[in-house]
């Protein structure tokens, strides 16, 4: 059985649909990527913050203990 040729509005519209499907698969990585990047920041910060009611809760016990 021989396969009929596109013509070149099918071919153009093939090509767009994986243009499409290509450019949107690259948008969720994006988006996935700076969402990740945004609660590694957020996580950074609330170490961060962590650290230093640590920090004070050692001085006061010192303090206290002096």
């Amino acid at each position: 059985m021989a396969t009929r040729r596109m013509t070149n509005d099918e071919h153009m519209d093939r090509i767009e649909r994986y243009l499409s499907l290509w450019l949107k698969g690259g948008r969720q990585e994006e988006r996935r990527l700076k969402r990740k990047h945004e609660t590694d920041e957020k996580l950074a910060i609330l170490m961060e913050k962590q650290r230093e009611l640590d920090e004070r809760l050692q001085a006061t016990e010192h303090n206290e203990n002096s």
